[in-house]
């Protein structure tokens, strides 16, 4: 059963062990940068670090960001490459969404995304989400609404 978990000092090193595939490497921080950055000073209280679990393994992460005054955002999902393809990553994002509507202070999600990850655009689509922001050669943006 796939849950979600702050980072912590029980899991930071399992998920700092976490590794995408080779082409996924361009479109997503390392591990190790994504819990440095939410354990610095000024992120630390606008964001939250999830580890992924299947049971009680670590199989990937994601990054809640709080840090938008009009919407939620979230960036880094990563599930370890041995686990990819299983629905672990809809599963976490299905409760990713619980946990933005059950803080109910925003109406949308936004991401950013390399229009050429073609595997996570898929499925940000199938959550309703769309481009409202095209960039090329950056990232660009998808929302959808929180229902």
């Amino acid at each position: 059963m796939v849950h979600l978990k702050p980072v912590d000092e029980t899991n930071y090193e399992a998920c700092s062990n976490l590794m995408c595939t080779k082409e996924q490497c361009a479109f997503t921080n390392s591990p190790g940068w994504a819990l440095l950055q939410a354990a610095y000073e000024s992120y630390k209280d606008r964001v939250k670090l999830m580890a992924i679990y299947d049971g009680k393994l670590v199989i990937g992460m994601i990054r809640l960001d709080y840090t938008e005054s009009d919407c939620y955002m979230f960036t880094d999902l990563l599930i370890d490459k041995k686990y990819q393809g299983k629905g672990f990553a809809q599963s976490a994002l299905a409760q990713v969404f619980d946990i933005f509507r059950a803080d109910a202070k925003h109406s949308k999600i936004k991401i950013k995304v390399a229009e050429n990850n073609h595997a996570a655009v898929h499925i940000y689509k199938k959550f309703g989400f769309s481009f409202i922001e095209n960039n090329k050669d950056s990232l660009s943006i998808m929302e959808c609404r929180l229902i």
